[in-house]
């Protein structure tokens, strides 16, 4: 026990040495050192968005278009808003055929401001005439995915899946 009670003080008094050394320059002068300064989150960008899987049927359990002359397919986009207000809205993509991946490409990169509170994700299928209808919804808080790279929210019934990549700023 008075061996293992020595080495550990020898240790000590070892790292001691050593660290007391790192606070010198080469001629032995104290050499005042600044902490580290840790980056400051600053702000997060989606860079790319897509749409991986839509419902088949509209809630009422009909086809997306199903009264548009000529239409069958949703014409599909996304709208990113925060306390009612639009933050962003992709183009709108004509004709999407289900079980297809829809890339959105406008308006990307987005900064997302704020990106400390929740925001709501909202899939539409554009309507001429009538209504747009809601295909689905997520809330999102980016800071629960604080450096994340990429990001999917997929719906509890699996009808609605959407994924993004996110560009973390730091300062």
């Amino acid at each position: 026990m008075r061996r293992f009670t020595a080495i550990c003080i020898c240790f000590i008094a070892i790292s001691f040495a050593f660290g007391c050394r790192s606070q010198k320059d080469s001629a032995g002068n104290q050499v005042k050192r600044d902490a580290p300064r840790s980056k400051v989150l600053s702000g997060v960008k989606i860079t790319s968005l897509r749409i991986d899987r839509f419902p088949k049927y509209s809630l009422n359990g009909e086809k997306w278009d199903a009264y548009a002359p000529f239409a069958t397919d949703p014409d599909v986009y996304v709208s990113i808003q925060y306390d009612h207000s639009q933050l962003y809205k992709s183009e709108v993509l004509e004709e999407c055929a289900y079980g297809t991946v829809i890339d959105m490409k406008q308006g990307l990169p987005f900064a997302l401001k704020p990106f400390d509170k929740p925001l709501l994700i909202e899939i539409f299928d554009e309507d001429g005439l009538s209504a747009n209808d809601n295909m689905g919804y997520f809330l999102f808080n980016p800071m629960d995915y604080r450096d994340w790279k990429f990001v999917t929210l997929q719906a509890s019934d699996r009808e609605l899946a959407i994924s993004f990549a996110l560009d973390w700023e730091y300062q």
